[in-house]
């Protein structure tokens, strides 16, 4: 198992992993819809900078699929293998995202 998943993440790279890891930290921290803004403390993180964070980290997993498709054009098998991955996690990610995020968004 954690020569899989350490494989995995090698595949991604690091910058991918790091954006994968920061759209599941504002999945983990996306407030009940209809929360008020809290600003000051702790609260501040889940009610107002998570539901900021959340549309630009969208946006980046959505503009790295469309970087990894125009770079698997050129590529040999092995690495449009890699690229596949790469897009076929991405939009996992950011159909959770949406699906986490959508009542609150809609709540507004």
């Amino acid at each position: 198992m954690s020569n899989s998943v350490t494989r995995f993440m090698a595949q991604l790279g690091v910058l991918r992993v790091g954006l994968l890891f920061s759209a599941l930290s504002t999945m983990v921290l996306a407030p009940p819809p209809a929360t008020a803004g809290v600003y000051t403390g702790w609260a501040f993180v889940p009610t107002v900078l998570a539901p900021v964070l959340a549309p630009l980290i969208l946006m980046v997993l959505l503009l790295d699929t469309m970087m990894s498709a125009i770079f698997m054009i050129d590529k040999d098998t092995a690495e449009r293998r890699r690229y596949r991955m790469i897009i076929a996690t991405h939009l996992v990610c950011v159909a959770a995202l949406v699906v986490r995020w959508l009542p609150y968004f809609l709540a507004l």
